[in-house]
């Protein structure tokens, strides 16, 4: 009895191996000998995938120039205002900056105006220091350290 159900399900599972071979070869058939339909349908599917691509890529592109667009006019803007905001910021520190070179100046003039002061004051002590050492030709270190002195030496 073990022997009929073995020999009843061994011609089972080969006739499913059978009708599974056959359509493994007829999909093998169709893929290998595609017909001509198939052929002009595939061919037609990869058209219309092809044009879809080339349409979303048309739009993406555009899509690219008019947001390259917007950017560019957006940065030149900002550069506008930029520029106008460093204007007004030069122009308020323009003012400050001119007053201070004007102070410097003035300074300068005043700094000036005391070194002749100290010169003169300086030949004044050096003169002294002479006639007080009764006609002796003294060299004072005052005198012949600055150029305004009879006594320097050139």
């Amino acid at each position: 009895m073990n022997t009929s159900l073995f020999k009843n399900s061994h011609a089972i599972s080969s006739c499913r191996l059978s009708s599974a071979k056959s359509e493994r070869d007829i999909r093998i058939r169709n893929v290998s000998n595609p017909t001509k339909q198939e052929l002009e349908d595939n061919n037609y599917k990869l058209l219309e995938a092809n044009l879809e691509l080339k349409k979303t890529i048309n739009e993406q592109q555009n899509k690219i120039k008019v947001l390259t667009t917007k950017l560019l006019r957006i940065t030149a803007i900002q550069k506008n205002n930029l520029k106008k905001e460093q204007k007004e910021c030069c122009a308020s520190y323009r003012s400050i900056i001119e007053e201070q070179n004007n102070v410097i100046e003035d300074l300068k003039l005043s700094n000036s105006g005391l070194t002749a002061k100290v010169r003169a004051l300086n030949v004044r002590v050096c003169s002294n220091k002479q006639f007080s050492a009764g006609g002796n030709f003294h060299h004072c270190s005052l005198c012949a350290a600055h150029p305004a002195s009879p006594y320097s030496v050139k």
